[in-house]
């Protein structure tokens, strides 16, 4: 709680509530409720066991977001985004930046005309290392466009939620009960579950 309360997970996060906290997944969270949190998740977010509450806060994932309520009748602001997480964006750009310097490792010992036995077999070693770099980025780009065709679900959406899905955004104005969120040729929309 108080904002100083942190998890981070490699896998999934699972446990009852958290309030004022934080919590940073590369897996799934799953929560019974949330209550000014700020939740980030590389897969998907569920709250729904339990009270299933999401109230105020800010939740960030990558796949999905479903809970029972969200939001409350005082009109709290809570913030939803399908996006990429702080976590993905760095590992994102750490990757990248390892694959430019595997590159340009790669091409100093390329201008060697008779390289030792050494530099051929750290060509071999670097020439592994950008396929495995330029697979995992093509991974993250993938995962990247299919922000846009994320779905959210909601039992209650209370007015005065933001949500975010890749570019597209909307701050809601009515309630809506037994509804889904996505993101309709760059704008939000809503419809039944």
């Amino acid at each position: 709680g108080n904002n100083k309360g942190r998890m981070i997970a490699q896998g999934d996060i699972k446990c009852k509530f958290i309030e004022n906290g934080i919590a940073e997944a590369k897996g799934d969270i799953f929560l019974e409720s949330a209550i000014h949190a700020t939740l980030s998740s590389q897969g998907s977010i569920f709250i729904k066991s339990g009270c299933g509450i999401l109230v105020g806060g800010q939740v960030t994932a990558m796949k999905t977001i479903e809970a029972t309520s969200v939001g409350n009748k005082s009109n709290r602001m809570t913030s939803l985004a399908i996006a990429p997480t702080e976590q993905f964006l760095q590992q994102k750009s750490q990757s990248e930046q390892e694959l430019r310097q595997a590159e340009q490792e790669l091409e100093q010992i390329e201008q060697n005309p008779s390289p030792s036995n050494e530099e051929k077999l750290r060509t071999t070693a670097l020439r592994m290392k950008q396929r495995k770099l330029k697979q995992q980025l093509e991974q993250m780009q993938d995962q990247c466009e299919e922000l846009s065709m994320a779905i959210m679900r909601f039992n209650i959406l209370h007015p005065n939620t933001s949500i975010t899905i890749d570019r597209a955004s909307a701050i809601t104005r009515q309630k809506y009960c037994q509804c889904l969120v996505y993101n309709r040729g760059g704008e939000i929309a809503f419809g039944m579950k």
